[in-house]
């Protein structure tokens, strides 16, 4: 099991996915369509993420 301070760390290595992936856009490394493959895939973890810790609570 993870500690809070780990899941955290997720967090924050995930934003920095997300930026690295906009960043390799602007210099065209990639493409639109996976940009937003992986920005779609990076704020789906870190919503996981979030509710684990509790902070993204949701009632459907």
């Amino acid at each position: 099991m993870k500690t809070e301070r780990e899941i955290r760390d997720e967090i924050e290595a995930t934003q920095r996915a997300a930026q690295n992936c906009r960043r390799s856009y602007q210099n065209k490394k990639i493409s639109q369509e996976v940009l937003k493959d992986m920005l779609i895939d990076c704020q789906a973890t870190e919503d996981a993420l979030r509710w684990v810790l509790g902070e993204n609570d949701r009632y459907d």
